[in-house]
């Protein structure tokens, strides 16, 4: 049936001998798989070649690639990518990883997270706002604000001051990378625009081409021209083309019209009131004479003779030829006005010795000498520039030694002519060119002529002189021809022409072409040879019918002929024709004068 059930010590053993034998088969257990391990660990950890059962993997390097092809290789490695943290960088370009974390080489377990740090270029800043700055004080902010100043061009600015910033390239605000160039445009100052040409044109319309430019009109200023019409320009300054700033004055130069000529002829008589007289005239475009508003009178005088202008054509000087102190004997002195009216120069009249015939004027136009046919000498003066007053040498007046009666005065160089009419010659004085002071006679003066020579003549070119006697008698009269030396000598020529008619007047024209001579009615003109310093022969239609008792004239540049005629108290006028030696008279010819004029002086 059933076996009997063991008792309780029996039962006890075999609890006992079961819970041993489960402990040590639990133990072996354990003791297997720590030896597992062990043998995994030191097998290199189960990669994914390693064989089944190992899931990690190396993590690859990716610093410097692109975002995108870190990823590929990332994920083609069994990992995925982590976080993505975006950070600036001066050596990696943006979009470029930075660096990685965990590190390229790392194991790590398949499907792991690898997180990535990637550029977004060098670090943004913002470009500080430096127009208006100076361009020292602009380099300062820009490099302050981790910048760099790039190029630098100059462009001329009419608003900024010349070195300060006119624009910036990025413009204030831009953000860029630290480091960049910023470029700027500096102004030089204002831009220069050139001077219209304005010569010949209106001063209204100058003025309109002068603003137009963006200039102003200056100083304005008035003066005579021949060749401009009157109110248009002769010049400007800066002259037309000129690079001046923006806002500069334009001086202009205006024509008033041709320069203003004046011609003057002394009366050797007096007028009803016993005053001297002298007429003036206006010479016109075409050298016709008009009379100025009055004549300029005179009180104290005997009767004026001999009239020039001097060289600066500011003043006009004439003679009063008295014999006594208390009639003015001596030298007038007067100054031109802009409308021809005559001005005693100060201290005017001054004096002389007896009998002042003629006047004559250094070749630099800075004395004035007189012959004083009386007391047979020349008084000498020093002219003021700018006053016109006369004052008398030291040494002056100079004695004659070697003759008496001086008549006419010519200069040439540093030399003075004389002609003398007893005995018949002709003086040379030596002038100091400094002082004016005079020392008479050079080798071989004085030099003999015809009889009783009055007036002189010595052509533009300085080499030849005339002299020409007075009439009287029923002697012959002869034209006197010398050849001039540099030292003033003298050498006669002996072909000289008979003048049976001869007055007391003798001139070459500006040309030297042609010598002119009054003779009783009329002007006779000679073809002069500049070759051999002959007069040669009259020229068609010589002589020339003048006024009566013609006694002297005058040639102005442009070939004008002005005869005092003292008999017929009027002036002849003339244009003498620079080919044929021809005199054709002026419309309005002869014009009046006052009482007796001898003597004609033009500008």
């Amino acid at each position: 049936m059933y076996a009997a059930a063991p008792s309780g010590s029996e039962a006890l053993k075999s609890i006992t001998k079961v819970k041993t034998m489960d402990f040590h088969k639990l133990l072996r257990c354990l003791l297997l798989a720590i030896c597992a391990s062990v043998a995994l660990a030191a097998c290199g950890g189960g990669g994914s070649s390693g064989g089944g059962g190992n899931n990690n993997v190396t993590v690859p390097n990716v610093v410097g690639s692109t975002q995108a092809a870190a990823t590929t290789a990332i994920t083609g490695a069994g990992l995925t990518v982590g976080t993505t943290t975006q950070a600036s960088s001066s050596t990696v370009a943006a979009g470029n990883v930075i660096s990685q974390s965990p590190a390229a080489g790392a194991s790590v377990a398949s499907g792991s997270a690898v997180n990535l740090t990637i550029s977004t270029g060098p670090a943004q800043v913002q470009v500080p706002n430096v127009v208006g700055a100076t361009q020292a004080a602009a380099t300062t902010t820009i490099t302050g604000a981790g910048l760099t100043v790039g190029s630098v061009a100059m462009q001329a600015s009419n608003t900024v001051a010349a070195g300060s910033v006119i624009s910036q390239s990025p413009t204030a605000g831009t953000m860029v990378a630290n480091g960049s160039a910023v470029n700027l445009t500096v102004s030089s100052g204002p831009g220069t625009v050139a001077v219209p040409d304005v010569v010949g044109h209106t001063q209204a319309d100058a003025t309109t081409a002068i603003t137009a430019a963006g200039l102003i009109v200056g100083t304005v200023t008035q003066a005579s021209s021949a060749s401009v019409a009157k109110g248009s320009v002769i010049s400007s300054a800066p002259a037309a083309g000129t690079q001046v700033a923006p806002g500069s004055s334009v001086d202009l130069t205006v024509s008033s019209g041709p320069t203003p000529q004046y011609a003057y002829a002394s009366n050797n008589a007096l007028d009803a009131s016993s005053n001297g007289v002298i007429s003036g005239y206006n010479v016109g475009a075409d050298g016709g004479l008009t009379a100025l508003a009055a004549p300029t009178l005179v009180p104290g005088v005997t009767g004026f003779g001999a009239i020039k202008v001097d060289p600066s054509k500011k003043y006009v000087y004439v003679v009063n030829s008295g014999t006594d102190t208390t009639v003015g004997r001596g030298v007038y002195g007067f100054a031109i006005g802009a409308d021809g009216s005559l001005t005693a120069t100060p201290n005017s009249p001054y004096q002389t010795d007896h009998l002042p015939v003629s006047l004559a004027f250094d070749s630099g136009g800075t004395h004035l000498y007189v012959s004083n046919q009386q007391d047979h000498s020349i008084s000498a003066f020093t002219i003021n520039p700018a006053t016109g007053e006369l004052t008398e040498l030291s040494d002056s007046p100079y004695a004659l030694v070697h003759g008496h009666l001086p008549a006419e005065l010519a200069v040439h160089g540093n030399f003075l002519y004389v002609a003398v009419t007893n005995p018949s010659a002709v003086e040379v004085f030596s002038i100091n060119a400094s002082t004016g002071a005079l020392t008479e006679g050079v080798t071989g003066s004085p030099f003999g002529t015809d009889q009783n020579p009055f007036a002189l003549a010595i052509n533009p070119q300085g080499t030849v002189l005339y002299t020409v006697a007075l009439p009287g008698g029923g002697s012959t009269r002869y034209i006197s021809a010398f050849t001039i030396a540099a030292d003033g000598t003298l050498t006669g020529n002996v072909n000289n022409p008979v003048i049976d008619v001869a007055r007391n007047y003798i001139a070459f024209d500006p040309s030297g072409k042609f010598l002119l001579v009054t003779e009783s009615a009329g002007i006779d003109v000679y073809q002069y040879d500049q070759g051999t310093g002959d007069a040669g022969s009259p020229v068609s239609g010589s002589p020339f019918a003048a006024g009566t008792n013609p006694v002297s004239f005058a040639v102005d540049a442009s070939s004008h002929v002005y005869v005092g005629n003292d008999g017929s108290a009027n002036v002849s006028q003339y244009t003498l024709n620079g080919t044929t030696g021809a005199l054709g008279p002026i419309t309005g010819s002869p014009v009046a004068a006052g009482t007796n004029p001898d003597y004609v002086a033009v500008q």
